[in-house]
């Protein structure tokens, strides 16, 4: 036998425990990795946005929508966030916006998390919620996301948590957008999470309250 064989064998043997250590831990209910973001349209690329301050997106698939919450394209006219922001945050084509001539709009989404039901009701998951957050130069407008667990029959479980709002003096009267983010455990008994993107204007007649790149994730 060579050296070559013995490694070769001594490499079979740890990739076979490896394997066998999986499998023991998910047997015992153990909490995988973070899961795949399970917000639908998170990032704002499904359907076409906007390019100026009065259009409103003519849908926003993954999403039901409150008043005219819109989606715009980076570098539109009016002084949406531009090139430079839309690199930094990783942004594709659009973004998440509150729209025009409107105190206060909307979207939101239920997530279905019942799959994840055993580890779950064990106290094995987190939730972890994620995206970035801002406005329009010295203007506070705002926007939140929030996250509500909630039971088979719809009840709110626990407290929900949310991201934002990211104000001017955070952004330093910049028109950006900041990363936010928050890592909570998931209640037991939990089988859906609400998303909700609450935009609101304080400041002129748009609604400036920026969002992109959402995400939702569970892990251990």
């Amino acid at each position: 036998m060579t050296w070559n064989d013995i490694g070769r064998r001594i490499a079979v043997t740890a990739a076979s425990a490896a394997v066998l250590a999986l499998a023991l831990a998910l047997a015992a209910g153990a909490a995988p990795e973070a899961t795949k973001n399970l917000i639908v349209n998170g990032n704002a690329e499904l359907g076409e946005g906007v390019d100026d301050v009065n259009g409103v997106a003519a849908d926003i698939p993954g999403w039901t929508r409150r008043g005219s919450f819109t989606v715009v394209k980076y570098s539109a006219p009016g002084g949406f966030p531009d090139a430079a922001v839309q690199a930094r945050v990783k942004g594709g084509n659009n973004f998440f916006a509150g729209g025009p001539a409107n105190p206060g709009s909307a979207v939101s989404q239920d997530v279905d998390v019942s799959a994840q039901s055993r580890l779950i009701d064990r106290g094995k998951l987190k939730a972890t919620l994620s995206g970035y957050i801002g406005g329009y130069a010295s203007q506070n407008d705002s926007l939140i996301v929030t996250a509500t667990f909630r039971s088979r029959g719809g009840a709110k479980l626990g407290s929900s948590i949310r991201i934002g709002p990211v104000t001017a003096l955070a952004r330093q009267s910049s028109t950006s957008m900041l990363l936010e983010k928050v890592t909570v455990p998931v209640p037991k008994k939990t089988r859906s999470i609400r998303i909700v993107l609450a935009a609101n204007r304080n400041d002129g007649s748009y609604n400036d309250g920026y969002a992109d790149n959402l995400s939702l994730r569970l892990g251990g």
